[in-house]
Protein backbone atom coordinates (compact mmCIF):
# COMPACT_ATOMS: atom_id res chain seq x y z
CA UNK A 1 0.00 0.00 0.00
CA UNK A 2 1.59 3.20 -1.20
CA UNK A 3 0.44 5.99 1.13
CA UNK A 4 -1.60 5.03 4.18
CA UNK A 5 -1.55 8.59 5.53
CA UNK A 6 -3.23 9.96 2.38
CA UNK A 7 -5.95 7.30 2.53
CA UNK A 8 -6.47 7.87 6.28
CA UNK A 9 -6.76 11.62 5.69
CA UNK A 10 -9.49 11.14 3.09
CA UNK A 11 -11.40 8.65 5.26
CA UNK A 12 -11.34 11.02 8.25
CA UNK A 13 -13.11 13.69 6.18
CA UNK A 14 -16.22 11.46 6.10
CA UNK A 15 -17.36 11.88 9.72
CA UNK A 16 -20.77 10.37 8.83
CA UNK A 17 -19.26 7.09 7.52
CA UNK A 18 -18.33 4.04 9.58
CA UNK A 19 -15.46 2.54 7.58
CA UNK A 20 -15.52 -1.25 7.64
CA UNK A 21 -13.12 -3.14 5.35
CA UNK A 22 -10.69 -2.71 2.50
CA UNK A 23 -9.09 -4.78 -0.24
CA UNK A 24 -5.95 -4.23 -2.25
CA UNK A 25 -6.12 -5.32 -5.87
CA UNK A 26 -3.14 -6.87 -7.66
CA UNK A 27 -2.59 -3.55 -9.50
CA UNK A 28 -2.29 -1.76 -6.14
CA UNK A 29 -5.72 -0.10 -6.15
CA UNK A 30 -7.05 0.12 -2.60
CA UNK A 31 -10.84 -0.28 -2.24
CA UNK A 32 -12.31 0.91 1.07
CA UNK A 33 -15.88 0.01 2.08
CA UNK A 34 -18.02 1.80 4.64
CA UNK A 35 -21.55 2.30 5.93
CA UNK A 36 -23.74 5.39 6.24
CA UNK A 37 -26.67 5.34 8.68
CA UNK A 38 -29.95 6.48 7.16
CA UNK A 39 -31.78 9.13 9.15
CA UNK A 40 -35.31 8.10 8.14
CA UNK A 41 -35.08 4.37 8.92
CA UNK A 42 -32.80 1.72 10.39
CA UNK A 43 -31.17 0.81 7.07
CA UNK A 44 -27.63 1.62 6.03
CA UNK A 45 -26.19 2.78 2.73
CA UNK A 46 -22.83 1.60 1.45
CA UNK A 47 -19.95 3.70 0.21
CA UNK A 48 -16.92 2.51 -1.75
CA UNK A 49 -13.79 4.56 -2.39
CA UNK A 50 -11.12 3.36 -4.82
CA UNK A 51 -7.67 4.88 -4.32
CA UNK A 52 -5.28 5.11 -7.26
CA UNK A 53 -2.24 2.84 -6.80
CA UNK A 54 0.41 5.33 -7.93
CA UNK A 55 -1.01 8.79 -7.23
CA UNK A 56 -2.61 10.27 -4.16
CA UNK A 57 -6.13 10.49 -5.52
CA UNK A 58 -9.52 8.85 -5.31
CA UNK A 59 -10.22 7.33 -8.71
CA UNK A 60 -13.76 6.12 -8.03
CA UNK A 61 -16.54 6.61 -5.52
CA UNK A 62 -19.77 4.64 -5.46
CA UNK A 63 -22.53 4.87 -2.89
CA UNK A 64 -26.16 3.92 -2.41
CA UNK A 65 -26.97 7.03 -0.38
CA UNK A 66 -29.34 9.68 -1.61
CA UNK A 67 -29.44 11.58 1.70
CA UNK A 68 -25.68 12.22 1.79
CA UNK A 69 -24.96 12.27 -1.95
CA UNK A 70 -24.15 15.98 -2.07
CA UNK A 71 -21.83 15.77 0.95
CA UNK A 72 -19.92 12.88 -0.64
CA UNK A 73 -19.39 14.73 -3.90
CA UNK A 74 -18.45 17.95 -2.09
CA UNK A 75 -15.80 16.23 0.05
CA UNK A 76 -14.13 14.57 -2.93
CA UNK A 77 -14.97 17.12 -5.62
CA UNK A 78 -15.78 14.26 -8.02
CA UNK A 79 -19.01 12.68 -9.26
CA UNK A 80 -20.17 9.38 -7.86
CA UNK A 81 -20.87 6.28 -9.92
CA UNK A 82 -24.67 5.82 -10.01
CA UNK A 83 -25.99 2.95 -7.89
CA UNK A 84 -28.81 0.85 -9.32
CA UNK A 85 -31.04 -1.83 -7.82
CA UNK A 86 -30.10 -5.33 -9.00
CA UNK A 87 -33.69 -6.59 -9.25
CA UNK A 88 -34.54 -3.84 -11.76
CA UNK A 89 -31.84 -4.98 -14.21
CA UNK A 90 -31.28 -8.72 -13.73
CA UNK A 91 -33.79 -11.57 -13.61
CA UNK A 92 -32.68 -13.18 -10.35
CA UNK A 93 -34.46 -14.07 -7.10
CA UNK A 94 -31.64 -13.68 -4.59
CA UNK A 95 -31.87 -9.92 -4.04
CA UNK A 96 -32.01 -7.77 -0.92
CA UNK A 97 -35.55 -6.68 -0.03
CA UNK A 98 -35.68 -3.18 1.40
Amino acid sequence: MRDKSFIAGVLKRFSFVKWDRFTENPDGTVLVYGWIDRVKNNYKDFILLAFHPYNNLVKLVSTSTTEMHEEVTDILNISTVPCKRVEYHFQIKNVAKV
